[in-house]
């Protein structure tokens, strides 16, 4: 058997390992050698069958991965715009602003989204466990003395990822004065801004899904502290 690891979630493209003449064992082959890098991110394994006089050779099925790393320094900041479909609406113009802490349980987490209607959610605290990591899909690489371009965690929303496959940050806060949940993602995609993504699902006193989708105006940045 071959195993072979690849940066992405495709099984295709750049190889960063290779197992190969992995004996089987019952039936079985394991390969335990491969490493992902400290920051994270998309990954993929293919197993190969090399073949013998009775079958053969045969690739199974490609097994994505995610690999998190989290920064309990890091933070991400900004605001701006996007434009999507709300309540049948298209084209509808929704804001945010925010400085998040990679770090869930700290208290210094702030997020507020507004959209037509003078509906707004405010964040009070992260829930759920945060994942700042670097999208190896993502350029540029992430800012100078920071290592992660992504705002993300653990946790599907109505049974599905985010963004390029990533699980959601949860917040509880209130929106138009009644308690509410969010689930999202931000990304920091390099200057000027126009390729920074923002992801947004909130459920309770008041319902918003909007995203991922690129911003119209504004920034998103990452920071070391």
């Amino acid at each position: 058997m071959t195993f072979t690891l690849f940066d992405n979630n495709s099984c295709n493209g750049n190889v960063l390992a290779t197992d190969t003449n992995v004996a089987l064992a019952g039936g079985k082959a394991l390969s335990s050698t491969f490493t992902t890098p400290n920051a994270g991110g998309l990954f993929s394994y293919l197993a190969h069958y090399n073949g013998d006089a009775n079958y053969p050779a045969h690739d199974a099925a490609c097994e994505p991965f995610q690999v998190n790393a989290v920064q309990g320094a890091g933070r991400i900041t900004g605001g701006g715009s996007i434009f999507d479909t709300v309540d049948g609406v298209p084209n509808t113009r929704i804001t945010h602003g925010f400085e998040l802490r990679c770090t869930p349980n700290d208290r210094r987490q702030s997020l507020e989204i507004n959209w037509a209607g003078g509906n707004n959610f405010h964040l009070e605290k992260i829930i759920n466990s945060v994942v700042c990591f670097d999208d190896p899909t993502l350029q540029p690489p992430p800012p100078p003395n920071t290592v992660f371009d992504t705002y993300a965690g653990n946790t599907l929303f109505n049974g599905h990822t985010g963004y390029h496959g990533f699980g959601y940050a949860v917040g509880t806060g209130i929106c138009n004065k009644l308690p509410a949940t969010i689930y999202f993602i931000l990304v920091d995609a390099g200057e000027p801004g126009t390729s920074d993504v923002a992801e947004y699902h909130i459920t309770g006193g008041c319902t918003l899904n909007v995203g991922p989708a690129f911003l119209d105006k504004g920034n998103h940045q990452f920071h070391k502290s």
